[in-house]
């Protein structure tokens, strides 16, 4: 098989601490290195894991590793991460900078990013659109995103690409089948416990009468104001029922995965969560709100529940309706399962973006060799 492109990834917060981008990244990039991929691909933190003030030294540094590529002879493909705020910032200063050596670069939009964008100054805009534009190739994590990146940003239709995203199948790491005597354990799993990704309602959501009597545990991690929320955990009665352990590293996640039941992530806005993806693969019920590519992942009534944004209420009908049929429940790990087995394992993805670069690349040489063409 002929070589594959040399990439350089820019993704913020390295793998380990990087939220979901870093879980994928990280997913890929062991992917690549057994032998799965041809080429060569290295990950560089554009960000850091302490203060965002860091933010620009390590920024600094992945230019600086870049421009050493170069002056090396070498010309590899940058593959940008793009999310909102200081992130922008930083993929669209790495953007000019490719652009100023003679680089392609892809763009992976990540996060809800149409708000963002409309609350940008004119100026600002332009720039955003710009950066677009001038990428290779746009990987978007859902056809939800599709409208917005064409008909706001004119990105030409043919150089998008959707990609959900992926995990690991549950070949490692099958769920622990349980008795029927043991509780259900429910598992909110997200980079932070905040209001943003629902962890209010869903307290309010297990304190409702209805799962006084039913059997069941929770578990929320992540990081955040977790002495603000078990506080609020003993406020609600919800103590020796309701674990928050802050912010948990990858293999703990996985431990966590192994051992819970039923996925919640209760969002008030998401892109496509690693997290919804990795529960499906370890044959867990999910609980989502409809909100970014979700809708498009989890099948209700068959692979999970869609609830709507900040509506406690429907939080606690649907764990009522988990949590008091086992049969249910089963049902919908299977099909969970088996609906990550057919759309969304790693080894589908890694070899679709293996062919985005390469498409990029030969994309790329195509319209340089018509320009010279033309100019002759």
């Amino acid at each position: 098989m002929p070589e594959g492109p040399e990439v350089i990834i820019l993704t913020p917060g390295g793998l380990e601490h990087g939220g979901g981008i870093g879980r994928l990244m990280g997913y890929v990039v062991d992917a690549w290195s057994r032998g799965h991929l041809d080429g060569r691909v290295r990950l560089i933190d554009s960000r850091g894991t302490g203060s965002v003030l860091w933010s620009p030294v390590f920024l600094a540094g992945a230019l600086l590793a870049i421009t050493r590529e170069r002056l090396l002879g070498r010309a590899p493909l940058l593959h940008l991460n793009f999310t909102p705020r200081a992130s922008t910032l930083r993929k669209m200063a790495a953007a000019l900078w490719a652009s100023v050596l003679r680089l392609r670069y892809v763009l992976h939009l990540h996060d809800e990013y149409i708000r963002y964008y409309r609350q940008q100054p004119r100026l600002f805009r332009w720039a955003i659109r710009r950066t677009f534009r001038s990428a290779e190739r746009v990987i978007l994590l859902g056809h939800y995103w599709r409208d917005f990146v064409v008909g706001e940003l004119g990105v030409s239709p043919g150089k998008v690409d959707v990609l959900w995203n992926a995990v690991p199948g549950p070949g490692v790491r099958s769920p622990v089948r349980h008795s029927g005597s043991d509780p259900v354990r429910l598992l909110y799993l997200a980079h932070r416990v905040e209001a943003a990704k629902g962890a209010p309602e869903l307290l309010e959501a297990l304190s409702d009468p209805r799962m006084r009597d039913l059997g069941w545990t929770a578990t929320l991690a992540g990081a955040g104001d977790i002495a603000g929320y078990r506080r609020r955990v003993e406020e609600l009665s919800l103590a020796g029922r309701v674990e928050i352990p802050g912010w948990v590293d990858r293999d703990t996640a996985a431990h966590l995965l192994k051992q819970s039941d039923v996925l919640l992530l209760p969002s008030h806005t998401e892109a496509l969560s690693m997290a919804v993806l990795e529960a499906m693969a370890n044959g867990l019920a999910v609980v989502c709100t409809d909100v970014g590519a979700l809708g498009e992942v989890v099948i209700p009534g068959e692979t999970g529940l869609l609830v709507p944004v900040n509506d406690s209420k429907a939080i606690a009908d649907a764990l009522v309706a988990l949590c008091s049929d086992a049969a249910y429940r089963e049902r919908l790990s299977e099909n969970a399962r088996r609906r990550h087995a057919e759309h969304f394992d790693i080894q589908t993805y890694a070899n679709r973006l293996a062919a985005i670069w390469n498409r990029a690349m030969r994309q790329h040489d195509l319209l340089r060799g018509e320009n010279a063409t033309h100019s002759a």
